[in-house]
């Protein structure tokens, strides 16, 4: 009994062995897609945009508010986001 349970299980593995050996045969033999040569090259992702910022500003205290600061300077560029 054992050696019959050997056997299928050696000849299970023998079987499987010569399927993968087929594949790898057929999957380097047959080739549908025809390939090119590629060059690689750099995109650069930018927007360039021309705007005008427009301020709406009130005098505070500055004694209790503390330091006055501006999150743009006049002329200046303002960045994406």
């Amino acid at each position: 009994m054992k050696n019959k349970v050997f056997k299928i299980i050696v000849l299970v593995i023998v079987v499987l062995m010569l399927i993968s050996l087929g594949n790898q045969i057929v999957h380097y033999f047959y080739k549908p897609y025809k390939t090119e040569t590629v060059f690689e090259y750099l995109v650069a992702d930018e927007i360039q945009a021309k705007g005008v910022m427009a301020r709406d500003e009130t005098p505070i205290n500055i004694e209790k508010q503390g330091t006055m600061k501006y999150y743009c300077d006049n002329g200046s560029k303002v960045g994406k986001n």
